[in-house]
């Protein structure tokens, strides 16, 4: 039920962006997610208990493309009722409980296709680069894994 409650706060834009920013716009990834905070039954707000969303154009277009989208979806519903004000304030009631789950699904399409378009091919053009750049160099290639650490082993 904590979860449940939770998706209508309104910053659930804010915490979907946030959670497409963390899994670097990744839409499998993200659906995961949301899924995962369904199964253990937490509330949306706990996604940003250690950070917060950084206001990139990227985070601030999904943000605004979100709230934009569920006006639109709300309006829509509104306007292709017809008959009684019953039938319009229960389809109204209807449109704003769905809200959550059509904006999970509008970012899936939407992060879905950038991610295709966008960040996949960007991905593996700077992995080529990359590639390119370490063979081509005479320089000593040294890795350091681990959790803490490589930061000041680097410096």
């Amino acid at each position: 039920m904590k979860f449940l409650f939770s998706i209508y706060n309104p910053k659930l834009p804010v915490y979907y962006a946030y959670m497409l920013q963390q899994v670097e716009y990744n839409p499998a990834k993200f659906h995961d997610w949301v899924f995962r905070l369904i199964r253990t039954n937490s509330p949306i707000q706990s996604v940003m208990h250690r950070q917060k969303l950084v206001w990139t154009s990227r985070a601030k277009l999904l943000v605004s493309g979100q709230v934009l989208f569920a006006g639109i979806y709300i309006v829509i519903n509104l306007f292709l009722v017809k008959g009684s004000e019953l039938n319009r304030s229960a389809i109204f009631v209807l449109a704003v409980l769905s809200v959550p789950i059509i904006l999970e699904l509008f970012l899936l399409v939407v992060t879905f296709a950038a991610y295709r378009m966008i960040v996949k091919p960007k991905n593996s053009r700077l992995i080529t680069e990359s590639a390119s750049l370490f063979r081509n160099t005479n320089a000593t290639k040294i890795a350091v894994i681990g959790s803490y650490g490589k930061t000041t082993m680097k410096e």
